[in-house]
This record gives C-alpha cells, sequence and structure tokens, in this order.
C-alpha cells in the first residue's frame, strides 16, 4: 500500500468517527486535540452549518459517544505518528474538516495556524464510508415504524430464554416464559462476533443457504453498491453491537417483517438477529 492509500485511509476512518459525533448540516468542524497519556485526546468538537439549513434530526445509531471520541484520538495518535515517520510534526492542537457537496479537506494546523497536513477526500471516498448523511437519511425514516413494531412483538412475546433455528426452512423456535414455544418464519440478517466487535451480514456467510438469504441480499444489494450505503453492502464491518441493530431495525421494516429478535450465540460470543416475518401465537 502506497503513503498515498494509507494516508486516505486513515482519513476515512476518521471521517466516519467525526460523521457519528457532529449533528446532521455540518459544513465545518474544529477539533481542539492535546496530548495525554498514551496519546492524543479530542476535547472539544465545535461545528458550523450549512448557511441557515436547519439540522435533519439524527437517527439513534446506538453508539455510546464517549466510545466514539476515544476511537477518534485514537485515529488522530495513529496519524501523528505516521506523520512523524515522514518527517512532519503534528502533536496535537486543532484540526479542520471542510466539506463542500464533493470533497471534505482535513487539515492539521499548528500552534501559528500553518497547515501541517492536508488529505483531502473525494465524492467517491465519501460516498464509500460507513457513516453518511445517505444512510442516516434512510435509517430515520424506518426508525418511528421500527420502533412501534418492536413494541408490539415484545409485548406479543415476552420473556424468551432460547432458541433454535432452521435454516433449511427458514422457521425460529423461540423458548418463552412459562414452557412456551413460538415457531415463526423468520429470516437471518447477521452475525454480530464479540471477540472482534465485527458484523457479517448473513448473505455474506460462505456456509449461508442462499435460499434462506436472498430476500436479505436484495434489501442490502451488494451488488450494486449504491453510494452511500455501504454498511449495507459491505460484507462485514467493525462497528459496535448497537449499531447492527440499528441497521437490522432499517432491515426489518425494509422486509416488511414483524420486529427484529436477537439471539445470543454460545458461550457468549455474540449475538444473531433476526426478522420475524409473522408474529408470535
Amino acid at each position: 500500500m502506497s503513503a498515498d492509500e494509507v494516508f486516505t485511509d486513515i482519513t476515512c476512518m476518521l471521517h466516519d468517527s467525526l460523521m457519528v459525533l457532529a449533528p446532521t448540516g455540518w459544513s465545518q468542524i474544529d477539533l481542539s486535540v492535546v496530548q495525554g497519556d498514551g496519546g492524543l485526546k479530542v476535547t472539544e468538537l465545535s461545528t458550523r452549518g450549512f448557511g441557515t439549513l436547519t439540522p435533519k434530526p439524527r437517527p439513534n445509531l446506538r453508539i455510546e459517544p464517549r466510545h466514539e471520541i476515544d476511537r477518534l484520538s485514537e485515529g488522530l495518535t495513529e496519524l501523528s505518528a505516521l506523520l512523524h515517520g515522514r518527517g512532519k510534526h503534528w502533536h496535537g492542537g486543532r484540526a479542520r474538516i471542510e466539506r463542500d457537496q464533493g470533497h471534505a479537506d482535513w487539515k492539521l494546523l499548528d500552534a501559528a495556524g500553518t497547515v501541517v497536513f492536508l488529505q483531502r477526500l473525494t465524492e467517491r471516498e465519501l460516498s464509500g464510508l460507513i457513516f453518511t448523511d445517505a444512510l442516516f437519511d434512510a435509517l430515520q425514516a424506518s426508525q418511528a415504524a421500527f420502533d412501534l413494531l418492536q413494541r408490539q412483538l415484545e409485548l406479543k412475546l415476552g420473556e424468551t430464554f432460547g432458541y433454535r433455528y432452521d435454516a433449511a426452512t427458514a422457521r425460529l423456535t423461540v423458548l418463552r416464559e412459562g414452557e412456551l414455544e413460538s415457531t415463526v418464519p423468520a429470516l437471518l440478517l447477521g452475525t454480530y462476533a464479540s471477540h472482534d466487535f465485527t458484523w457479517q451480514w448473513s448473505w455474506a456467510n460462505p456456509r449461508a443457504n442462499p435460499a434462506a438469504v436472498e430476500r436479505v441480499h436484495q434489501v442490502c444489494a451488494p451488488d450494486a453498491r449504491q453510494s452511500g450505503f455501504s454498511a449495507l453492502w459491505r460484507e462485514r464491518l467493525h462497528c459496535d453491537e448497537g449499531f447492527a441493530w440499528s441497521l437490522a431495525s432499517h432491515l426489518v421494516v425494509a422486509l416488511g417483517a414483524r420486529g427484529a429478535w436477537r439471539g445470543p450465540l454460545a458461550n457468549g460470543a455474540g449475538a444473531a438477529l433476526f426478522a420475524l416475518m409473522a408474529d408470535p401465537s
């Protein structure tokens, strides 16, 4: 990988974190960054918006902001080390990010306001990120419908204690309070692995029955690679489990399902997320 590719990759990672933390409609962000124990720390984030545009409401990404600030700080620490290895020195101070309709510029500034580092992300690179305005709009549009469906499903299911899933018939049996069982048609959306914080879509599992994951594959449309929706068409992505649930909730609405259900994997290894295609009896 070339030096340019390395800097592009790390700047894309930083921009993903920024999209999680910043309000919608921003055109400029200033970060205050200080040197702390173990690396750089982001201490302040201030934004400016696109003219008089009223910020859109944000979907619930189910990501803890302080964790994302930590990831942003770690990324800036890594970037500082890469710059140092190439004879450039930036050890905190101010970072300014400016975006327009077709690009975003990342600038690291020294105490005198001189640009030490500049990286431009193109429209193509921005549209391939996990967190995009297009994804936020889609999640926001489906959120209210999912919340209603999920409340109704949870009232009908009550407490659950275990499950069995028959991938050949796409039927989920849920063990319920009072030694009850409910068997419903269900689509496996994907699995979350706790050991490496990775979400994998069901259609990306090489052992999956193609017929059982066809509808999930159609909604995610990995072959089309729709701009702004890489969170759906990437086979797997590193994220919090809460964000995996947010993606699953969007699929529930798109599939016309009745709600989502989380089935823990053995030995606390993670969870399987299902879309229930009918109400439990």
